[in-house]
């Protein structure tokens, strides 16, 4: 994982495209974020576990975001 990106994220990915830069930071978050996404699609079982915590394939923040705010 390349330090820069951890330094500049911080603690914690602030969203989903932060989170797809810390699995592929050789790519730009817009190719990062739809590997991600493919992924996300792909993997069996994936897609209605995350929905069951609370995933939107449509949010722009992921639920943890309010969490962490409050």
């Amino acid at each position: 994982m390349d330090i820069k990106i951890v330094q500049r994220l911080g603690n914690y990915p602030n969203n989903k495209g932060d989170l797809a830069l810390l699995y592929s930071p050789h790519l730009i978050r817009k190719s990062a974020l739809r590997l991600f996404n493919q992924y996300i699609h792909r993997a069996d079982g994936l897609l209605p576990a995350l929905e069951a915590t609370g995933y939107s394939r449509s949010a722009r923040h992921s639920p943890l975001s309010s969490w962490r705010s409050s």
